[in-house]
This record gives structure tokens, C-alpha cells and sequence, in this order.
């Protein structure tokens, strides 16, 4: 809603203006905060974590958000940029969160396989455990 909302919103600023996409308007990059927030938990590291990668994302502009733009003019080119910066970085925070959490049953594994004896890991292979 808060998406479609601003396209017409940055469009009639954006005009009024007379600047494409003017510093002033900042209704793309509140919208934008809070679709990354919808990929993380509600903390104040989750927060500044957050805001920080859109941020990222959002200045350095990788494909293709730089593509869109510098070719989708209007309120849509000012939506779009921000929601796919957006995207992209709260893709990067349930990956990183997905592999801490891989990493960490990893670890749990080999300190356990690391407690057993050369017997008991005998037996686990044997039954096909391991």
C-alpha cells in the first residue's frame, strides 16, 4: 500500500521540484526501510542491521537496481529503486542469518563428534548414523 501510495506522492514532489528524484523526498526511502524490516526480528541490532544494508544497497546500487534507475523515470522509478534495494537487502540478512545458523549446528556437530570415542563413532558409521 505505502508503496503504490508514493509512486503518485514522488511523482507530484519529484515534479513540483523540478529535480527527477530530489534529495527531499523520502517517502521511497521510508518505504524502503520498512520492507527490509519485514525480513528481520524486531530488535534494535535487527534495526540498525537493517538499515545499514538497505542503505548500502540503496547508494551503491548494484544490477539491476542501477539499470531501473537510470531508465524507469517518474514516481515508479523512485518506488522502484528503493523497494528492490530493499529486496536485496533483506535477502542478504536471512542469508547471513540461515548460514550463523548453519555454521552453528556445524559446530555443535563436530564438538559432539569430537567427545566421542573411536568406538562409538565406529558404531555410529556401522549403523550408517555418520
Amino acid at each position: 500500500v505505502l508503496f503504490v501510495v508514493g509512486i503518485p506522492l514522488c511523482s507530484r514532489t519529484a515534479t513540483k521540484l523540478g529535480v527527477p528524484d530530489h534529495p527531499a523526498i523520502v517517502w521511497d526511502e521510508i518505504v524502503g526501510y520498512l520492507l527490509t524490516m519485514a525480513f528481520t526480528t524486531a530488535s534494535l541490532r535487527s534495526c540498525i542491521i537493517a538499515f545499514i544494508a538497505f542503505r548500502i544497497f540503496d547508494i551503491f546500487k548494484p544490477w539491476p537496481i542501477g539499470v531501473l534507475d537510470r531508465s524507469v523515470g517518474g514516481g515508479t522509478g523512485i518506488m522502484l529503486d528503493d523497494a528492490l534495494a530493499a529486496i536485496y537487502a533483506g535477502l542478504t540478512i536471512v542469508f547471513i542469518g540461515i548460514y550463523h545458523i548453519v555454521k552453528d549446528i556445524i559446530d555443535i556437530l563436530i564438538i559432539c563428534l569430537f567427545s566421542l570415542s573411536v568406538s562409538e563413532i565406529y558404531s555410529l558409521v556401522s549403523k550408517r548414523i555418520l
